[in-house]
């Protein structure tokens, strides 16, 4: 994954796909019906957007994502930080992490 703008420390990210049968990191190949996971270190105040290919299939505030499907594609995960700036503290997004992809294949799901 790649980290942006040094905001926190990115240690403790993780973003997996599993099933039954076995579990994949970024980068790894899996088919099926899986689960996305995507972990955020500590107690940070984020956006989680998971997209598959070039669509956003999930999104999440302040809490891990877990997204079931068993839709074929490249998924990977944004996460923002939200953060408060002047002028009167308005909240504003900031791109902290992009991790790498992870391959749904469609070998074995049922048409």
């Amino acid at each position: 994954y790649t980290e942006l703008g040094n905001f926190f420390e990115p240690a403790g990210f993780m973003f997996t796909a599993g099933n039954s049968e076995k579990e994949v990191l970024m980068g790894g190949e899996i088919d099926g019906t899986v689960t996305f996971a995507v972990d955020i270190p500590g107690n940070v105040d984020c956006e989680i957007i998971l997209h598959n290919t070039d669509r956003i299939v999930c999104t999440t505030n302040n809490e891990p994502m877990r997204f079931t499907t068993s839709e074929p594609g490249a998924y990977w995960a944004e996460v923002f930080l939200i953060r408060r700036e002047l002028p009167f503290l308005r909240k504003a997004r900031k791109p902290w992490i992009i991790s790498n992809p992870i391959f749904l294949s469609g070998k074995n799901n049922p048409l």
